[in-house]
């Protein structure tokens, strides 16, 4: 589905090995998708908890919301709207998210690349030596880098679970943070429903209903509260 997240990518180039039949890896290239890129502007997003937040918050929002506006008739409906990409950027909470997700990444990448690296040095010197290699030292040597190859596709599957979870470990208490406070400035303006710009769902809106910064000021406010680096002083 579109909410499924992989960090860890392992492109291989196959060829053939001297006249043997057998398949091995010639060129491993371990590559790691940056969580985001720095492009126009902030936040340019690639892979990572900020592009998954952005996918889920419109949802949330809709499900947090949806059940106020049910209890309210016509002629008491108040509405508003937030920009959860906006609000995503500027929230230090998650951008500290970010930073601690792309250290985990960095660490993976490490451990990849260098088994990736030892699993080259061994095809290296089989191609090198295999002319010299009697039938059955040939057999063997290919059996090693059978299992080396294995050990190393095993660990990438590994360590793209580990980055699941630690993207997910990540990402829900900001998710929670984020929808606690909408869910308070909806209560305390009586607002029957607060819709999200980034879902695509509004063509033109009154600015004056513009509840993001809101959101925004209350986020940093907190963050500061906390010793999150990039809060604000509460005004």
């Amino acid at each position: 589905g579109p909410l499924v997240w992989s960090m860890l990518t392992a492109s291989i180039r196959i060829s053939r090995v001297g006249s043997s039949t057998s398949r091995w890896v010639r060129v491993i290239e371990f590559g790691l998708e940056t969580p985001f890129k720095e492009k126009g502007s902030p936040l340019e997003l690639g892979d990572g908890p900020m592009r998954v937040m952005k996918a889920v918050l419109p949802v949330l929002l809709i499900l947090v919301l949806a059940s106020a506006a049910q209890a309210q008739t016509p002629a008491t409906v108040k509405i508003g709207y937030i920009d959860s990409q906006a609000i995503l950027t500027q929230d230090p909470g998650a951008r500290m998210a970010q930073q601690q997700f792309e250290a985990s990444m960095a660490t993976y990448q490490a451990e990849v690349q260098q088994l990736g690296e030892e699993l080259q040095v061994l095809i290296d010197q089989y191609e090198q030596q295999q002319a010299m290699l009697s039938p059955e030292a040939r057999a063997n040597r290919e059996e090693e880098i059978g299992l080396k190859q294995n050990q190393y596709q095993t660990r990438v599957g590994e360590l793209e679970q580990q980055a699941a979870l630690r993207q997910q470990e990540l990402v829900e208490p900001v998710m929670r943070r984020i929808t606690d406070i909408i869910e308070l400035i909806r209560e305390e303006g009586s607002y029957s429903m607060i819709f999200d710009v980034a879902a695509q769902g509004i063509i033109a809106a009154d600015p004056a209903l513009d509840l993001t910064q809101e959101v925004v000021t209350r986020l940093q406010a907190a963050a500061t509260a906390q010793g999150v680096p990039g809060g604000s002083e509460p005004r």
